[in-house]
């Protein structure tokens, strides 16, 4: 499920205070860009190589940018036990106290750098510190502090002495010291390339799910939407998601314990009343489940985070498109493989006589009334979806899209198949009726994710067999299409 903006910042992409020019390092540069994945590696090489206070700090630094507090002060204090006079170290570990709900402690951390010598500080560190004691009340070592800056004869600090002694008679607003409502809690933090997982459960979970993630952007990448050897990615690499998927910024990915602590973080930090087993807001950049919810779903909100980088995308297809991962299995090693595109449980639901009065199933209608990615309509987008890869054009479309090629169609549906919508609405319907009327049905059972290809392998000798019932002869439209009903899937249950 994808929600519509809301106009708040992602809360976990801090911003770092600059360091002086000649301090500045290749690792900071790195968290300047979002490239949390690279800083960490650099700055355990650097720590590797020489551990020195300014290595500690480049690390500290790291942690604290992907809010992982805990960690962020304790290289601070490592860095601090090197050299006891490091501004920034003291600074960053004060605002990482606050950020974890301990004030006091962080204002004693801010009241002892401004007993520092920061005759030789940067400017923007100085004041940080004087905003924090501002907002804390501490005056009397803010007074101290400006005292000892004009005394340096230095006209920018005595400039800046006096700008603080004028805000601290001024209401202050939290912002130095201010506790992260978002994070508190959470007690592991995984950095990945493209992701920044933040989470209430075992870290090595965690990093499972960084795996999968990353893994399914390169299989993307590698075979687009289709698995098939007539798919028109399948053999190279996807030129469609290499665009879609190489992005700057990355997104941060939460992930709660279970369904009843997904939904109080959602409601109550975030401001999100639904209840959903996903959600990614594209506002914030930030992508919400639980661990539990199964591979369809974790998915499925993935693609949301890709296909939200597409801003041509027809209405139907922002919620279309990802659900064609909600029945899934996979591996993560040596390298990610993925069998989807199998009919999933709202077939049934969907499909059904009394259901089917209400809604239009007219293809025409979906495509061109559709206004939004709106719930009460997501059967009949999820439809035309698996329509499309039926016909090996998924890939397709989401390159005209790319390009906002109509090729002198009102739709890219129509640029797609290169037919107007009067000759794509039979043979939609032809589709629909064998879905509802399958010849047999294939019970599959719930969504997994395995660690290893051979463990795929072995499930799919089991479960999927190899005569005929495969993906690739169901995506020909060969094969029984599946028609059970997935109650694990349903219910939030899926194996992981």
């Amino acid at each position: 499920m994808k929600t519509w903006p809301l106009l708040i910042s992602a809360c976990c992409l801090l911003i770092l205070a600059p360091a002086k020019a000649q301090e500045s390092t290749q690792v900071n540069a790195l968290l300047g860009q979002k490239q949390f994945s690279k800083a960490f590696d650099l700055a355990n090489q650097k720590l590797k190589d020489k551990p020195d206070a300014n290595a500690y700090l480049n690390r500290g630094n790291a942690y604290w940018s992907i809010c992982d507090y805990r960690n962020a002060i304790t290289d601070f204090d490592r860095a601090l036990s090197i050299d006891s006079n490091l501004v920034d170290a003291l600074v960053h570990k004060g605002i990482c106290q606050a950020r974890l709900g301990k004030q006091e402690e962080s204002l004693k951390t801010f009241e002892q750098a401004a007993s520092l010598d920061l005759k030789n500080s940067n400017p923007h560190q100085i004041e940080t510190i004087g905003k924090a004691l501002i907002e804390g009340g501490r005056l009397e070592a803010l007074d101290k502090m400006t005292a000892l800056l004009r005394e340096s004869k230095n006209s920018q600090l005595i400039q800046l002495a006096n700008k603080l002694d004028s805000d601290k008679n001024k209401p202050a607003p939290e912002g130095v010291i201010k506790k992260d409502q978002i994070t508190a809690g959470m007690t592991a933090f995984v950095a990945t390339p493209h992701f920044v997982f933040i989470g209430d459960i075992d870290k090595a979970k965690l990093e499972r799910y960084g795996a999968i993630a990353e893994g399914f952007l390169d299989y993307l990448q590698r075979k687009g939407l289709g698995d098939t050897e007539f798919s028109l990615s399948c053999g190279a690499e996807s030129n469609t998601f290499k665009k879609l998927v190489n992005w700057p910024e990355p997104v941060s990915i939460f992930i709660l314990h279970d369904k009843m602590a997904e939904r109080a973080f959602l409601k109550e930090r975030l401001n999100f009343p639904y209840h959903v087993h996903g959600v990614f807001i594209s506002s914030r950049n930030l992508l919400v489940t639980y661990d539990g919810a199964g591979p369809g779903t974790y998915l499925h909100e993935l693609m949301h985070t890709v296909l939200s980088r597409q801003k041509n995308l027809e209405y139907w297809a922002e919620e279309g498109i990802p659900s064609y991962f909600e029945k899934v299995y996979g591996a993560i090693s040596p390298q990610f493989e993925l069998r989807h595109g199998y009919g999933e449980n709202w077939f049934p639901q969907a499909l059904s006589a009394k259901v089917i009065k209400k809604v239009s199933l007219n293809l025409a209608d979906i495509v061109g009334k559709a206004k939004h990615a709106d719930a009460g309509q997501e059967v009949q987008q999820r439809l035309v979806a698996l329509f499309l890869q039926k016909h090996q054009l998924l890939d397709q479309y989401l390159a005209l899209t790319m390009a906002n090629q109509h090729n002198g169609y009102k739709t890219f549906i129509e640029a797609a198949f290169d037919k107007p919508m009067a000759k794509l609405v039979p043979l939609f319907n032809d589709f629909i009726h064998e879905i509802r009327h399958p010849a047999t049905a294939l019970d599959l059972p719930p969504s997994q994710i395995f660690d290893t290809n051979f463990q795929l392998h072995v499930f799919e000798m089991e479960h999927l067999g190899r005569n005929g019932n495969n993906l690739e002869d169901f995506l020909k439209g060969k094969s029984p299409r599946y028609n059970g009903y997935d109650k694990d899937r349903y219910n939030g249950y899926d194996k992981f």
